[in-house]
């Protein structure tokens, strides 16, 4: 099975070693505007094992994962091609719940592709869900991009928040909670003013 390796510099620089890197067949990676690594993708057991060793003995950071945890290059064609605007012409961010045109929105995916990459527990969390790939559509989610800024790589509260605000449901729901609590408001309120009229 291919896998895809990454070796990272931590508090180190791995700048002193790119020749030895480069012999070991790894590619200089930029993945971020202030992030980068080493990168190979094999299948062969030796060279694994080669670069697990030389990450321990110069205290780089190793990572290995398997092409379903690689964001791919279309992952935003998938999400339009498997989603219709939720009301009318707008798409909901899933985590604010602002409405979107399609020219807006920024797709995220909701279990990171950092955390899929690199915890076991995120992809045993896939795996429960029944996603085969970080790309799947079921992953995947509109967001505006304040929230998918704030959001980044992050787990937890914003993974559930993302399943959850996928649901249309949820959003009527929340629509319909928020007007009844507004004109209760107003009505309690206007109830308070009317006692005070002599």
């Amino acid at each position: 099975m291919p896998y895809n390796i990454e070796i990272r510099d931590g508090k180190k620089k791995t700048y002193y070693f790119r020749d030895e890197l480069k012999n070991m067949g790894f590619k200089f990676k930029r993945t971020s505007e202030y992030c980068s690594c080493w990168y190979a993708h094999t299948d062969d057991k030796d060279q694994v094992e080669v670069a697990r060793t030389f990450c321990k003995k110069h205290k780089f950071k190793f990572f290995m994962y398997e092409d379903k945890y690689e964001r791919s290059s279309n992952y935003r064609k998938i999400y339009f091609e498997n989603n219709k605007p939720m009301f009318r012409d707008y798409y909901i961010c899933a985590y604010c719940g602002m409405p979107l045109k399609e020219r807006y929105v920024t797709v995220d995916h909701i279990i990171p592709v950092k955390k899929a990459k690199r915890s076991r527990f995120y992809q045993k969390v896939m795996k429960s869900l029944n996603i085969n790939d970080v790309n799947d559509p079921k992953n995947l989610v509109s967001a505006c991009y304040s929230c998918n800024a704030r959001k980044s790589s992050k787990g937890r509260w914003w993974v559930i928040k993302g399943f959850i605000g996928k649901n249309k449901k949820y959003w009527i729901v929340n629509i319909l909670f928020w007007f009844i609590s507004i004109n209760w408001v107003i009505y309690f309120l206007y109830g308070s003013m009317m006692e005070l009229v002599p």
